[in-house]
């Protein structure tokens, strides 16, 4: 199994808002920030997958941190929870915070 992926911090003071809302708020040819998880093969019957997991945490005046994760031969759900779980280990790590990803999940 092969796996690739990444991490970027999410900015304090950010806020998660409705896609409908969000969309009405942009305007043609606006640059934008995004993070973006792809996988491709060219092999038949590959199974591929890729995910964003987000950490957000209470206090929004500390930055989260936003995982991306593109495994092989794993399923999309597998794949989310691999990146939720990476994303919290890496805010719980920076907050000195103890976290086991296999039992403390919220």
């Amino acid at each position: 199994m092969q796996y690739r992926h990444g991490f970027q911090y999410l900015s304090s003071g950010c806020k998660r808002i409705p896609k409908d809302d969000g969309v009405k708020l942009l305007n043609s040819g606006q640059i934008t920030f995004t993070v973006m998880a792809r996988n491709a093969t060219n092999e038949p019957n590959r199974l591929i997958a890729s995910s964003i997991g987000v950490a957000q945490p209470a206090d929004d005046s500390v930055y989260g941190y936003l995982s991306e994760h593109h495994p092989f031969g794993e399923t999309d759900e597998r794949a989310g929870e691999y990146a939720e779980r990476s994303a919290a280990t890496m805010l719980a790590t920076t907050l000195g915070v103890q976290f086991d990803p296999n039992t403390a999940w919220e």
